[in-house]
């Protein structure tokens, strides 16, 4: 079948047609525009899709604009969403005319509207193979639909227009009509007549930026420039079948701007003015200073996974936030009360950021003055960040007085503070004289400690057409990761061997949780509901004499808990006199036993009181259990334990003292596969090789000998 389609034959109609579902969108449905369908097509046609969006998804960055970030490799939502915040922070500078103005656009059904033949007439433009085209018009073309009324389906019609969502190949196909509208507004640019949006002189110019259909589009207030850009947004829509949804389209100006400049461009544009700040990509977006009822909404609301990626919310937001994961973490509920126990191509966002803030200065001196939240942040995680960086010599493009290339840190901070700096010299390569290091330029620029460090140790860059490599120190691949990141900065504190102590390969997590929690006194007991302020009667019921509810009583003292850890220690050599519940603990890490039942004695406390505290609940709420039984489950989760570490031991038996017997006389067996050389067939070739590789991939030789 696959091999038909790409032989240019359709699909049967029984694989490409669906059933339509209905969902309604609100509970008083008054036309199909308050229905939503939804279908599930055949996986058949979801592997093609995948296929063809392979081929394709090398060309992307290719052919489109950098100002659309969606569903291209290399391009990320979050720089998308910082830009635009950037560009918002400067909607108070003003153009020579007029001042700016920002238009966010919402288009109608964007999916299920595309034009087919558009979309052919796109594609065959950015130079796409003839055959190619035919197959993506086989697949977006060939589709056929019945409506689910009551469970029945009803009618079978073709679709004419429009790409599927949730099809891999739709988000590349929609992006490639996208890049009409991008070409459209990029060539405003060229127009004499269209002032754009009003930015740093030294910024490259940006009117529009854009994640598959939300569309941001930046222009001054101008009248001319606002009939260009409504011109081309009709052309767009009347050669791609789109269309904009005007009502929910927004006009956003600086709150300075006069009702008469506002009423213009809301008769010019159609759309109506609406305030600061609003919500592009899930992220929020204003100009003035940060506010918490900004951003209140985040966290009632779902939050996109970029969000805090792209948006620096106030240390309110955070610890609302904080609060909300303790309290599912601890209760299981949101409401409930419970006690807290590398590519080297810069992108279009870095571009502005480094233009905008770092035209006269470097990125690591450059002070704070002004500019958005997001670059305050840069700034101040930059002492923590920059340090960490080296960079790889390669062709010695390297800053020479600020990047980090020497392993002893940036050279502007290494040298003395009386020592004056050269900035003419901006590169490595610059103290460089065929292939070899300018000894007397490098004297002559730093102090001889400094210059015999770079002449003695470290090897002059000889790669003459591959750029500098930065390399994060805080990973073995050299690669920046935020989990490094968080490592660094977190100040960790030492290992404490108690702790490790309690987490058990093998054990489930429930219970070594359990016992973190009770080494760290947060259980729910009644001596600490006490020293919270809690105060009311205690009493213990799981004894015939029942005594106040305390940690000790409940898991060491109280007379099952006596005969259980008896029962375990007798077995072991152990004794229980003169014994706490910690001392108790304690001896199970330090017991001297053979390797094999070590993590059988590191588990066993763990278990035990955590059998503790279950019969301790079920007790409490009216059922009986007796210390056989608690000793019973004690045995059944050490057998398992043994199964999950040792998958090699078929009968593990049930008793303890047996447990104990058949892991001391315990010995795995050991596999292993005989390997012989052979000779090979008549007519073939062997070839011998090792594992060994300094790539993926990377370069290899083979060498026969021929008799």
């Amino acid at each position: 079948m696959v091999k038909a389609f790409y032989n240019g034959h359709e699909f049967p109609k029984f694989v490409t047609h669906t059933n339509l579902v209905l969902l309604p969108k609100k509970k008083d449905v008054q036309t199909f525009s308050d229905l939503r369908p939804i279908s599930l097509s055949n996986f058949t046609n979801k592997i093609l899709s995948r296929v063809i969006h392979e081929r394709l998804v090398d060309i992307l960055p290719n052919v489109i604009s950098d100002e659309q970030a969606g569903f291209v490799k290399g391009r990320n939502i979050v720089e998308n969403a910082l830009l635009t915040q950037e560009i918002i922070t400067d909607i108070r500078l003003r153009t020579k005319s007029s001042p700016n103005v920002v238009i966010k656009l919402d288009m109608m059904k964007a999916y299920d509207r595309l034009s087919w033949l558009f979309l052919t007439k796109v594609v065959r433009k950015m130079g796409i193979l003839e055959r190619f085209i035919r197959l993506i018009f086989g697949i977006v073309s060939n589709n056929w639909y019945s409506v689910l009324v009551n469970g029945q389906p009803y009618g079978f019609f073709k679709s004419t227009r429009g790409v599927k969502q949730g099809d891999p190949l739709s988000p590349a196909l929609f992006i490639f009509v996208a890049e009409a509208l991008s070409r459209g507004l990029n060539a405003l640019h060229q127009n004499m007549y269209f002032c754009g949006y009003g930015l740093p002189k030294w910024s490259p110019k940006i009117n529009h930026l854009a994640y598959a259909d939300d569309t941001i589009v930046f222009s001054s207030a101008d009248a001319t420039s606002l009939r260009l850009i409504v011109e081309t947004l009709n052309s767009y829509k009347a050669a791609s079948g789109q269309l904009i949804n005007k009502s929910k389209s927004a006009v956003y100006v600086h709150h300075s701007t006069s009702e008469e400049v506002v009423r213009k461009k809301e008769r010019v544009t159609g759309i109506e003015r609406q305030d600061f700040p609003f919500i592009y990509l899930g992220c929020l977006i204003f100009y003035k200073r940060r506010r918490m009822d900004y951003c209140e909404g985040l966290i009632t609301k779902s939050m996109p996974i970029h969000l805090l990626s792209a948006v620096n919310p106030p240390n309110y937001v955070i610890n609302k936030l904080h609060k909300l994961f303790a309290r599912f973490y601890w209760s299981n509920s949101i409401d409930g009360r419970a006690r807290h126990w590398a590519s080297t191509k810069p992108s279009l966002w870095s571009s502005v950021i480094s233009q905008k803030y770092c035209k006269k200065l470097n990125a690591i001196v450059v002070p704070w003055r002004n500019g958005s939240h997001i670059w305050r942040k840069m700034l101040e995680c930059r002492d923590f960040v920059e340090h960490q960086i080296f960079w790889k010599l390669k062709m010695g493009s390297s800053v020479f007085w600020f990047d980090n290339w020497t392993c002893l840190g940036a050279l502007y901070f290494v040298t003395p503070p009386e020592f004056i700096v050269d900035e003419s010299i901006n590169n490595v390569n610059e103290v460089m004289f065929k292939g070899q290091w300018d000894a007397e330029k490098l004297r002559k620029l730093l102090p001889d400690d400094l210059a015999s460090h770079i002449l003695e140790s470290i090897p002059c860059p000889a790669i003459l057409e591959e750029l500098d490599k930065p390399i994060w120190s805080l990973e073995t691949r050299g690669q920046f990761t935020v989990k490094s990141a968080w490592h660094y900065i977190r100040r960790r504190k030492d290992l404490a061997i108690s702790y490790s102590n309690m987490w058990i390969k093998g054990l489930t997590f429930k219970i070594s949780f359990f016992m973190w929690k009770l080494w760290k006194g947060k259980l729910p007991l009644d001596d600490a509901l006490k020293r919270m302020g809690y105060f009311m009667p205690s009493k213990y019921w799981c004894c015939v004499m029942p005594n106040e509810e305390t940690v000790g009583h409940v898991f060491f003292r109280s007379y099952t808990a006596t005969r259980v850890w008896s029962y375990f220690f007798s077995y072991a050599g152990l004794s229980l006199e003169e014994l706490n519940l910690q001392q108790a603990i304690v001896k199970c890490w330090t017991l001297r036993v053979m390797p094999r039942l070590k993590p059988i004695f590191l588990a066993l406390h763990c278990i035990i009181v955590w059998e503790l505290w279950k019969r301790r609940n079920s007790n409490k709420h009216g059922e009986p259990v007796s210390v056989n039984r608690v000793v019973y489950q004690v045995c059944t989760t050490v057998q398992s334990l043994i199964k999950v570490r040792k998958p090699g031991i078929v009968h593990v038996p049930f008793r303890w003292p047996d447990i104990l017997k058949m892991m001391e006389k315990y010995t795995p067996k050991l596999k292993f596969n005989k390997v012989l050389w052979e000779l090979p067939m008549q007519g073939w070739t062997k070839i011998n090789i090792d594992g060994a590789s300094r790539g993926n991939p990377g370069r290899s030789a083979r060498l026969l000998f021929e008799k």
